[in-house]
């Protein structure tokens, strides 16, 4: 059987991942799993953030990419190049943007089902 779309992506690297241990170094190495861990620190991080400095959202979640990516060259590489911290820059933006969008879409549709249910529809 062969599977098709983001959704089976997610699925199959899912898979390949032992039971033992949901992240590792290898496993951020891919563009889900970091997306997903961005998206999780965000989460956790906004809020306590928010208490002590006014970060705007975008910028948080750029620099969480760019540190998730930093760290995870550094540990599989045992080093950080030059070419590896431009790189790792530029492949922040594309977490980022992903992330913002990973986010927005999972809460319109959380408001979606609030406006529904208020409307006597959920």
């Amino acid at each position: 059987m062969q599977l098709f779309g983001a959704g089976a992506a997610v699925a199959e690297e899912a898979a390949a991942l032992p039971t033992t241990q949901f992240l590792t170094w290898e496993s951020l190495n891919t563009f889900t799993n970091t997306v997903m861990l961005v998206v999780l620190l965000v989460q956790a991080l906004k809020q306590p953030l928010d208490r002590i400095v006014k970060i705007p959202t975008r910028y948080l979640v750029y620099a969480v990419a760019l540190m998730v990516l930093l760290l995870t060259r550094y540990f599989l590489n045992g080093g950080l190049p030059p070419s590896e911290i431009v790189l790792a820059a530029v492949n922040a933006m594309l977490v980022t943007l992903s992330a913002v969008t990973v986010y927005d879409q999972i809460i319109q549709k959380v408001e979606r089902k609030k406006i529904e249910k208020a409307n006597g529809k959920g």
